[in-house]
Formats: C-alpha cells, sequence, structure tokens
C-alpha cells in the first residue's frame, strides 16, 4: 500500500493509525506551518527564506581549507614593533626620536636577558629581525620618529 503524503496539520490528523504516511517535500507550493489561506507568494517567499537560511547554516559547516589566519596585526612582525614602540613611549611618552632599527634591536636584545618574553620575540641568532621590525612597522604604520595612531588605539584599548 502506498505511503499517504501528508502536507500539513489538516491531514495529518486526517490519517488513520493503520495507514502509513511521509510528509510531502518542500517547494514553493509547500511550505511547513503555512495555513490554507495563505497566499502563493507568501509561501514562495517562506520557502526561499527557509532555503537562504539552511544554505547559510551550511555553508558554517564546510571545512576550511589551508592554515588558520592569524589577526591582522597578530604577527610576529607586527608584535617585535609594538614591543618596541610600548617600551619608547613608556620610556618618553612624547618621543621626537629617530632610532635606526638595528640600534632597537639591540637594546630589545640586552632587556631580553632579563625577560624571556622579549628574548622570544629578540632572539640573538636571528638574521631578518631588521626586515622584521620593519614590515611590522609598515603594517602598523609607524613613521621615523615611531609615531603611530594605530599603536595608541590599540595600546589604549
Amino acid at each position: 500500500m502506498a505511503k499517504k503524503q501528508v502536507r500539513g496539520l489538516l491531514d495529518y490528523t486526517s490519517v488513520n493509525n493503520d495507514e502509513d504516511l511521509e510528509f510531502a517535500p518542500l517547494s514553493e507550493e509547500n511550505m511547513i506551518g503555512m495555513g490554507l489561506g495563505a497566499s502563493r507568494d507568501a509561501t514562495r517567499w517562506a520557502f526561499k527564506g527557509y532555503m537562504l537560511e539552511l544554505h547559510q547554516n551550511l555553508a558554517s559547516f564546510k571545512k576550511k581549507v589551508g592554515r588558520k589566519r592569524k589577526p591582522e596585526f597578530g604577527s610576529i612582525d607586527c608584535q617585535r614593533a609594538m614591543l618596541i614602540w610600548v617600551y619608547l613611549h613608556k620610556m618618553n611618552p612624547n618621543p621626537n626620536i629617530s632610532l635606526k632599527n638595528r640600534h632597537l634591536i639591540s637594546l630589545m636584545q640586552s632587556l631580553g636577558k632579563n625577560d624571556s618574553r622579549i628574548a622570544r620575540l629578540f632572539p640573538p641568532e636571528h638574521e631578518r629581525l631588521q626586515s622584521s621590525v620593519s614590515t611590522g612597522k609598515t603594517k602598523l604604520k609607524i613613521d621615523d620618529q615611531w609615531r603611530s595612531k594605530v599603536c595608541e588605539k590599540w595600546f589604549n584599548n
């Protein structure tokens, strides 16, 4: 015996206990929860909204390919430049100094002898520290006098 297709609550209540039933598939003409008096447009809009929400939920379950992206300023380059910026601004709140990256890196390496967090960012045997600090300065928009609105905003938050 064929299963009876049920489209709504009235169809469901009309089915006998011994009859097999199945719910009708959702479509633009048949949407669960839409009453018999609903217009065709209302049913169609409800179906399209249901499909849009279903698509958005399924998209969130897709496995992302590749390595995880770091936050915009979360790179090691930005961390190094930010640490130097914080150090300079703690020493002098309004610095108008023009120091070379090489001098500041050697200063941070000497401070790193007493602090393991600084030593991790400025290891003595690293060859690319100067270019790394320069890249961080560029991303954080730090000028030659070590002024940066990005760093100020980030530090004050």
